[in-house]
């Protein structure tokens, strides 16, 4: 882990894209979009797996993932790409008021980041954690069930309900992030900004940068509850489905 880590110093970006949430599909080169993104290294990744002995060019695995290693990024990424938050994500102009920015309007602080709802909080939770935990917890305790093997079985017995890969496996990536990008339009229906927004300090007292209360819609637990969990379905089952794909 620690070799994996020396020679990829940029990881944690590897587990997210930040496109508008408003926009319909993922771009490479767009905005909140790069090299590095999730759907570039899955892409990578499953490159590697189907590749005879894992040794592809340097353009189609830029960070020389071997074979080992793509399959754990895969195992994980699969589940980040499914979150909302790992794939779109809210801008806020100057007015305070959610839109889309071009490159230029970020650069400009026209419009700023949220980095995947991280500035956006519910209270004292933020948007994305709310999402990471309080989602799960909430289908966990609706299915009843405390233990995660149990709810995992739960779901994969609904993989009936997901529309399987097919095709060339390196193109899904892309294809599930712009099915995550229309759950998240979903989820993200009447979420408001309640209030200015306020600057966030450093360690050292200078500016980080902001934060902005937020308002959920009246029953958005039932709603981000329901689509969290057929989520959790898809990344299960396309992760078993790409595999078979891969390896046949």
């Amino acid at each position: 882990m620690q070799e994996f880590v020396d020679a990829n110093r940029e990881h944690k970006s590897y587990h997210y894209t930040d496109v508008p949430f408003q926009v319909a599909t993922y771009g490479a080169g767009a905005v909140g979009t790069d090299g590095n993104d999730v759907v570039q290294i899955l892409t990578q990744a499953i490159r590697v797996l189907q590749s005879s002995d894992g040794a592809i060019n340097s353009t189609q695995n830029p960070h020389k993932f071997t074979k080992r290693q793509a399959l754990l990024l895969i195992a994980h990424l699969v589940g980040d790409i499914h979150q909302p938050l790992h794939v779109g994500t809210p801008y806020v102009d100057d007015d305070d008021d959610f839109g889309v920015p071009s490159k230029a309007d970020l650069k400009s602080h026209r419009f700023e980041e949220t980095q995947g709802g991280n500035f956006l909080l519910i209270g004292k939770i933020k948007f994305h954690s709310y999402w990471d935990g309080n989602v799960v917890k909430n289908a966990m305790r609706n299915a009843d069930v405390s233990d995660v093997k149990e709810y995992g079985t739960s779901l994969a017995a609904r993989c009936g309900e997901v529309t399987q890969a097919v095709g060339d496996a390196t193109s899904c990536p892309q294809s599930w992030a712009n099915d995550t990008l229309n759950v998240f339009r979903q989820a993200h229906k009447a979420v408001k900004i309640t209030g200015s927004r306020e600057e966030v300090r450093d360690h050292h007292g200078g500016f980080d940068h902001y934060e902005w209360p937020i308002s959920l819609p009246p029953k958005y637990s039932k709603t981000s509850t329901t689509l969290g969990e057929a989520q959790l379905v898809k990344a299960g089952c396309r992760f078993g489905t790409l595999l078979l794909t891969v390896w046949p």
